[in-house]
């Protein structure tokens, strides 16, 4: 199903992307298009106007964004096995302005789905419980979703938002702001909560609430869908999974909810700098299976029953270099980090931590180029019940352990909407239990 868009990536290196993203952190903030002057090809991307369909759409309140990712990956050492490794991540996002679109004032509407497909044939070759790459889903040789389906509505002049729909979490909760462009899932969200977060392959249908009582100060909370990671005792495992499925288990199974919450405050140190701090916890009310090492007796991996797992996370990001004058596209420093606890009795992971820094336009003659370098740290529970690799890929390990991952990038912009991004990722004991990976990447990524 990739091959014409696949042929358009191959012929158009003078097309133009978007900003890296990652199927966890999954879409940009759309909007209607600008009535300023500006070329069919760096507004529109790779598609341009179509035809004067967009501009007149766009009048109308109805917005189209879409990319298309593909990665080439090598394993040069350890991790599962070595060898190449090739993917392709589809996204594509309609969003409606109510106001625009039927004079209903703070109403969205926003579709978006979003498909992968692998396109070698070996299997993913790493064993990292946090993947190198977010587009990957885990698991799928294809997957094809509806990933978001929902309604949001602004109420007392944008004090209260609501929303309602299927939805990915990792785009409103966890979230680690400045660390988008990065491939691994460690740049999307938080690691302590990768068991249970609903996000790519799995996202689910949710109501959320966020309040902004000042400029500065943002809280939100949330009810999702926790079925995926619910176990099912009639069949002796998690799920049904929520990924493919609509609303029906949110109201037949709310004993499995995945409740979240969210405190963030924002501030500007002159105009460029810009920081911001959050913090939130999540509980994952009911049982949930996870499965750990070898049973001597049977030849199988245990599996271990804990009930309402639970965490604590924070985030933080700062400018701390900019350009005088060059606004929020100019030149600019930014350091990020992220710390997540959960509690080692009912969850994998017990501390994650990452940290990095990015930069964006600071080489000579490429101003719209990026670079960055994080690195990233998980603690696995050392519970005698489950392990990392028993619950992730269904083989023995033994509890316990810690995953590292180093990653460097380096983005360039060929033109506003086709970017090449080479990537190189030290992974050190994936999954706490496999031998040290080394990585390298090359992802290319158009806009249209």
């Amino acid at each position: 199903m990739f091959l014409p868009l696949i042929a358009l990536a191959l012929i158009s290196s003078a097309v133009p992307p978007s900003q890296t993203t990652n199927a966890p952190q999954a879409v940009a903030t759309l909007s209607a298009p600008s009535r300023e002057p500006i070329s069919a090809e760096s507004h529109y991307d790779v598609l341009g106007d179509f035809f004067g369909i967009r501009d007149s759409l766009g009048e109308q309140g109805v917005t189209f964004n879409g990319n298309l990712t593909l990665d080439f990956s090598q394993n040069a050492t350890g991790g599962i096995r070595t060898g190449f490794w090739g993917q392709a991540f589809l996204d594509m996002a309609f969003e409606i302005d109510s106001k625009k679109f039927a004079q209903i004032d703070g109403g969205t509407f926003h579709l978006e789905m979003q498909a992968y497909n692998k396109l070698t044939h070996q299997d993913y070759p790493i064993g990292d419980f946090v993947f190198y790459d977010g587009n990957y889903p885990g698991g799928s040789s294809s997957e094809v979703i509806i990933s978001a389906l929902y309604w949001r509505q602004k109420l007392f002049d944008d004090l209260v938002e609501v929303q309602f729909g299927k939805a990915d979490a990792a785009t409103n909760f966890a979230f680690i702001n400045g660390a988008s462009q990065f491939m691994s899932n460690y740049g999307g969200y938080v690691s302590g909560i990768a068991e249970y977060l609903a996000n790519w392959g799995n996202p689910a249908t949710a109501l959320e609430i966020a309040l902004k009582p000042t400029k500065q100060l943002t809280w939100q909370a949330a009810w999702y869908d926790g079925t995926t990671n619910s176990w099912n005792a009639d069949t002796g495992e998690n799920g049904p999974s929520t990924g493919r499925r609509g609303p029906s288990t949110f109201f037949t199974n709310p004993e499995s909810a995945m409740l979240m919450s969210e405190l963030q405050f924002d501030w500007s140190l002159g105009k460029e700098y810009e920081g911001l701090v959050k913090g939130g916890c999540w509980i994952h009310l009911g049982q949930t299976g996870l499965s750990g090492p070898l049973n001597p007796a049977t030849g199988e991996l245990i599996t271990t029953v804990v009930q309402n797992p639970y965490g604590f996370y924070g985030t933080a990001l700062q400018t701390v270099w900019a350009a005088d004058g060059g606004g929020d596209s100019g030149p600019k420093v930014n350091l990020f980090g992220a710390l997540s606890w959960s509690d080692p009795s009912m969850s994998l992971m017990e501390w994650g931590f990452n940290s990095g820094v990015t930069f964006a336009g600071l080489v000579p003659g490429r101003p719209n180029d990026s670079f960055g370098v994080m690195g990233s740290w998980t603690l696995f529970a050392d519970n005698p019940g489950f392990t990392a690799l028993g619950t992730q890929y269904g083989l023995p390990s033994t509890p316990g352990g810690s995953e590292k991952n180093i990653e460097a990038y380096y983005q360039f912009q060929i033109t506003p909407s086709f970017s090449i991004q080479p990537d190189v990722q030290w992974i050190g004991t994936p999954s706490g239990s496999l031998d040290d990976a080394l990585v390298g990447t090359l992802r290319f990524q158009i806009a249209f």
